[in-house]
């Protein structure tokens, strides 16, 4: 799962002196990205774009972190990136 082209979002909630910080891009079909941004070169999470949304209804905080309201939907298979 190729994350070249991703665009990178800084959690709202890794605003705590840099030591919790969480970037996740969702521009791209078919992968989420997730990485430490304190070490963008570092190792990154990568999820089918079903099993992260899934995951982040199962954490509604999350969502609000990651600037999303509590009913968009982050992505759907197929629509990686695309809010409703």
């Amino acid at each position: 799962m190729d994350l070249t082209g991703a665009l990178w979002r800084t959690s709202t909630r890794s605003d705590n002196g840099g030591s919790t910080c969480v970037e996740v891009a969702t521009n791209l079909p078919h992968v989420v990205g997730v990485r430490d941004s304190t070490d963008r070169h570092g190792p990154l999470l990568r999820f089918h774009p079903a099993a992260w949304t899934a995951f982040l209804r199962r954490f509604p905080a999350l969502r609000v972190g990651m600037g999303l309201a509590a009913t968009d939907n982050v992505c759907e298979p197929g629509e990686a990136g695309q809010r409703r």
